[in-house]
C-alpha cells in the first residue's frame, strides 16, 4: 500500500483549516478533515490523478477537496503533501516566497 507524508508546512496547513473550521463547527471540522485525509489516501495510491502544476514549482501536483487544494510531490512509496491551500488565497505569491 502506497502512503503520504506531510511536510512541515502541510501539517500546519492542516492544523489551521481544523482550528479554523472548528470554531466555527467542531464537527464540521472533523468531517471535513476526514475528506482531506481520505483524498491525500486517494493520491498516494493514484498520483497521476491531480493537476500539474510546474508552474508553480518542479515535479509539484494539485488536487482539489471543496474549496481548498491539496498540493503534493510523487515520491517513491506514495506522495509527500507540500501544502493544503484555500483556493481564495495567493498560490502563486505564496509558492514563489517558499522557493527563494
Amino acid at each position: 500500500m502506497k502512503r503520504y507524508i506531510f511536510s512541515p508546512l502541510a501539517r500546519e496547513d492542516f492544523q489551521d483549516i481544523h482550528d479554523y473550521i472548528a470554531a466555527q463547527d467542531p464537527d464540521t471540522a472533523l468531517d471535513f478533515v476526514t475528506r482531506l485525509e481520505l483524498a491525500c489516501e486517494k493520491l498516494a495510491n493514484l498520483p497521476q490523478i491531480g493537476r500539474s502544476r510546474e508552474e508553480l514549482a518542479a515535479g509539484l501536483r494539485s488536487f482539489p477537496v471543496a474549496r481548498h487544494l491539496i498540493f503534493y510531490r510523487i515520491i517513491d512509496d506514495g506522495v509527500e503533501i507540500v501544502r493544503i491551500l484555500h483556493g481564495a488565497q495567493n498560490i502563486k505569491r505564496i509558492f514563489a516566497s517558499e522557493n527563494e
